[in-house]
């Protein structure tokens, strides 16, 4: 917590006014990763979809490496 308060330059103590602790800003990473892949269209193709959707999951993987195990690890993975 406190390398992550030092990024905006805050003290650890100042993220609990947020964050409730460990699990909630892991569960928030993981929710941030999944908002960054794209939804599907309506009325376009399922299949070129699914393909599109494929390929943005796979973009945010690249991003953010440290996702895999972590989404895996979440027993509530948000929305």
């Amino acid at each position: 917590m406190r390398r992550l308060a030092s990024k905006p330059g805050v003290e650890a103590m100042s993220l609990y006014h947020n964050i409730k602790g460990k699990e909630e800003l892991l569960d928030a990473m993981v929710e941030q990763m999944f908002g960054e892949i794209d939804l599907p269209v309506p009325g376009n193709g399922w299949r070129d979809e699914l393909t599109r959707r494929a390929h943005s999951v796979r973009r945010a993987m690249m991003r953010h490496r440290w996702a895999l195990g972590l989404v895996e690890s979440r027993t509530h993975p948000g929305p």
